[in-house]
């Protein structure tokens, strides 16, 4: 029988695992934001920008705009995208599946648009349409691969990790951990082993040949039942490598309780080094068995190969013939020497030949081709100008007439010198020798840092087993897109981070933490607590007994505080500053920013009308078109019997100076109020406030802009997945272009820069806090 795996305690599930649940929303967002932003900007250039030439009405339903379209297609893009579960995790992260999942939603989405079209008698243009595929796949494939290069650098700092339980023997789970380690970009993490090995009784830890500070992984053998080492393991994957020691019913009933939990369950087949087009899954006799096809024979897409690489190459050469030229003279200038070097290397079926490469080093030292250091740039024997040339490989380039003359492959494994052959093992030599080494191949894949010897050679036998055109493709795609980003995109990056950099704090304005993790923008303090905490803040500032000023900030006021100095003055005399805006919010946790609440005006005004029956707090409110205000407080009063709330009139001013505002300051005393929503739009409402403050009764004065048109219900509010999302903006934009159009479109975008300088300018107090 195999062992027990009920549980005592159980696991945390996978949703209650902060950082994944985190992931999975901020993928949403970006997700949604893409899409709208691909529909709406469709639109406009389709509809709006005078190039489209189309009036914007739907063909079949008169009147319709396809600004509505945009907003239906990018909510149902949004949700088949969803739906074929492409923001799961074992999807996000990962960009061929993330590239598929995103291709299969758009022709889910095409499929269904046509169906539509159809059954509706509506035709929308054809050129819009384009337009909105065109910018959404683009969009939704940048937002994925940003936040996927986010991901991996959290994991390559340990971060965002699954936590594995491995059950199997002491030597499987010494493998798997060591390969978690190494690559930590694939995100999962051992933290603990069960075992029934004997040796468990007497490990009760895991040792690793690593330099990390705690080379060690808990062992529970017989110890703990299964599902206990889970809990003990806080895992929330589990990775069986020998699922005999679970017996013959029990990784059945491992599933079943691990379903339950809410766990991953992994099972590994030990094979390694095997390409997934080889591996299928056999069902005999209702037991699942691992096929793995052997190598077939690719003599004919070896000859495919070898002539696409002899065009290729000769194309390169003629294209590339004034660089090569410009090299040469380079090197001839570098020192004495010959321009060319040629080394002995072994080809394909044991051939010998002679690889070609500009010199790189200085008189008297020898390159050897380097096939253990293939990035070193600071050997003290190469030259400065050869140096550079290894820097990007183009000291290389001269291998291209190796490729010509068939000696060698644009991909493949690396080449080896006669010595090396006779260094590594037999079986492995004659492995090597089946095919054409190759000027780039797997080894160059493995990013930044240099691959041992070891790891070069299993890189390289993986690549004879398991290569094809179409992997071959993908290398030389990544490769080129790894060199483009190197050469040109660097400094590019390094130019826009000093532009986003560049300012002083006054100018520039950003968010960031201090010392003890709270959030400010700039120097300013911003109130991030819940709904209770703020009404704490509320009774402390009404005890002061003296006029003071809550600003609700958005993404609009933060950029007027960067080029507005009217603004700056707002923010110098506000006595709390809450976040309304939800971008801001989201930028705040980004950060790292922990329970960061959003209270925004619209929020603000019925929930103080709730609170002040209990309270006995006065309320006023001013603002508005008309009798919006007085529309208001009838609805409030509905809404909250009990409540003391008045609308207080505010006439049209000619400016802040306007002695009229005397009457509305008379009104105010007569009332004296505790709380007054001052709903005249930023920074008006603000710059009106300190204005009047010397003469305005005690009072905690709230700048709430549209809250009193939602109260008065003057205008809709968007739903709350909307606003949850961050794209309440949209919706007002929809309900009023004209007017919102330059902020939301025009000015908005102001706000990545906003972002860009905060992410960036992190600082080592946060750092420390955040530990």
């Amino acid at each position: 029988m195999g062992p027990d795996i009920s549980p005592s305690t159980g696991p945390v599930a996978p949703d209650a695992v902060p950082w994944r649940s985190r992931y999975r929303r901020k993928v949403a967002v970006v997700d949604l934001v893409a899409l709208l932003a691909a529909a709406t900007g469709a639109w406009l250039l389709r509809f709006e920008s005078g190039l489209g030439g189309e009036v914007d009405a739907l063909r079949g339903a008169a009147g319709v705009s396809h600004l509505v379209l945009s907003v239906v297609i990018a909510l149902l893009w949004w949700l088949v995208l969803a739906w074929i579960q492409s923001r799961d995790l074992i999807v996000v992260g990962r960009s061929l599946d993330e590239l598929r999942a995103i291709a299969r939603a758009t022709a889910v989405m095409v499929g269904l648009l046509g169906s539509a079209a159809l059954l509706f008698a509506v035709t929308p243009s054809r050129g819009y349409l384009a337009g909105v595929f065109g910018l959404g796949v683009p969009l939704l494939l940048l937002g994925r691969g940003l936040l996927r290069r986010g991901l991996q650098r959290q994991r390559q700092r340990g971060r965002s990790q699954a936590r594995v339980l491995v059950i199997g023997t002491l030597r499987s789970a010494r493998r798997v951990a060591r390969t978690f380690r190494t690559d930590p970009v694939q995100g999962y993490q051992v933290t603990g082993v069960w075992t029934p090995d004997s040796a468990a009784d007497e490990e009760s830890l895991l040792t690793l040949p690593t330099d990390e500070p705690r080379p060690w992984i808990p062992v529970l053998g017989s110890t703990h039942e299964v599902l206990e080492a889970v809990a003990v393991a806080a895992a929330d994957t589990v990775i069986v490598t020998d699922s005999e020691q679970l017996g013959p019913d029990g990784l059945s009933s491992l599933a079943w309780s691990l379903e339950s939990l809410g766990v991953d369950l992994l099972v590994s087949p030990n094979v390694v080094g095997v390409a997934p087009p080889r591996i299928s899954i056999r069902d005999i006799s209702n037991v699942p068995y691992v096929h793995i096809e052997s190598p077939r024979s690719k003599a004919a897409a070896g000859l495919r190969k070898l002539s696409l690489g002899r065009v290729l190459s000769a194309v390169a050469l003629v294209g590339l013939s004034p660089l090569l030229a410009g090299i040469a003279l380079g090197v001839r200038l570098s020192g004495p020497g010959p321009v060319l070097e040629r080394h002995r290397r072994v080809g394909a079926g044991g051939t010998p030949y002679s690889l070609h490469q500009f010199r790189i080093t200085r008189p008297g030292a020898s390159s050897t081709g380097r096939p253990e250091a293939l990035d070193v740039t600071d050997d003290p024997r190469l030259t400065r100008f050869g140096a550079f040339l290894r820097r990007y490989g183009l000291d290389e380039l001269p291998q291209l007439f190796n490729v010509l003359r068939g000696e060698m492959s644009l991909i493949g494994p690396r080449p080896l010198s006669p010595e090396q052959y006779a260094s590594i093992p037999e079986a492995h030599a004659q492995r090597r020798l089946l095919v054409r080494p190759g000027v780039m191949g797997v080894w160059r894949t493995t990013g930044e840092t240099v691959p041992t010897v070891e790891e070069m050679t299993r890189l390289d036998l993986e690549y004879v087993d398991n290569w094809s055109l179409t992997s071959d493709l993908g290398i030389g795609l990544l490769l080129a897109r790894r060199l483009v980003s190197r050469f040109f995109l660097l400094r590019v990056v390094r130019r826009w981070q000093a532009r986003l950099l560049a300012g002083s704090p006054d100018s520039a304005v950003r968010l960031r933490l201090d010392a003890r993790g709270e959030v400010r923008l700039n120097d300013y303090p911003l109130f991030t607590g819940s709904l209770v905490a703020l009404l704490e803040k509320v009774e402390d500032l009404l005890a002061l007994r003296r006029p003071t000023l809550m600003v609700t900030t958005n993404v609009d006021q933060i950029l007027d505080l960067e080029r507005q100095a009217k603004t700056v003055d707002v923010y110098d005399a506000a006595d709390v500053i809450v976040l309304d805006g939800m971008p801001v919010v989201q930028l705040a946790r980004m950060l790292g920013a922990d329970d960061v609440h959003r209270h925004t005006g619209a929020d603000l005004l019925p929930l103080l009308a709730a609170e002040s029956v209990a309270r006995r707090w006065r309320i006023a409110v001013m603002g508005g078109a008309d009798d919006v205000a007085q529309r208001a407080v009838a609805a409030l009063r509905t809404a909250h019997p009990g409540t003391t709330i008045d609308a207080v009139d505010f006439p049209l001013l000619d400016g802040l100076e306007d002695p009229a505002s005397l009457k509305v300051i008379e009104d105010l005393r007569v009332l004296d109020p505790d709380i007054v929503f001052v709903c005249l739009g930023a920074p008006k409402q603000e710059l009106w406030y300190l204005q009047w403050r010397e003469l305005l009764p005690p009072a905690l004065y709230i700048g709430a802009g549209a809250a009193v048109d939602f109260a008065a219900q003057q205008v809709t509010r968007a739903p709350v997945v909307l606003q949850r999302l961050g794209l309440e903006w949209t919706w007002r934009l929809a309900q009023e272009p004209r007017r919102l159009a330059g902020r939301y479109l025009a000015k908005g975008p102001r706000f990545l820069w906003v972002i860009g300088r905060s992410l960036l300018r992190r600082d080592g107090a946060q750092q420390d806090y955040r530990g």
